[in-house]
């Protein structure tokens, strides 16, 4: 069961798959900035995840996925600017992107 935990979904308890930052639909961030680098190590984790708006996007140190069918970046719907955002994905993709 790596890469999934418990959570509490409208009073309910279901199983979601990890992922290490997610921007919700509904969510509306300016400026995201990390001074360091967002990584994660677990098997069939994200660590990126974004489906609601993202005006600006540096996060340092890059996104790393080093886990075992791990992605580093989800991006479902219209995506904010990743030029220059170093990407690594050592057993999964990259960037994954998902239509509305």
């Amino acid at each position: 069961m790596a890469g999934e935990g418990l959570s509490l979904v409208k009073g309910v308890q279901v199983t979601l798959q990890a992922v290490a930052l997610s921007i919700k639909a509904d969510g509306n961030i300016e400026s995201l900035e990390i001074g360091g680098r967002l990584g994660t190590e677990g098997r069939h984790v994200t660590t990126l995840e974004i489906e609601g708006a993202v005006g600006s996007c540096r996060i340092d140190g890059g996104v790393r996925a080093s886990g075992e069918g791990s992605d580093a970046v989800h991006l479902i719907g219209d995506a904010p600017n990743l030029d220059g955002l170093a990407l690594t994905a050592e057993h999964g993709e990259l960037i994954r992107r998902t239509a509305t």
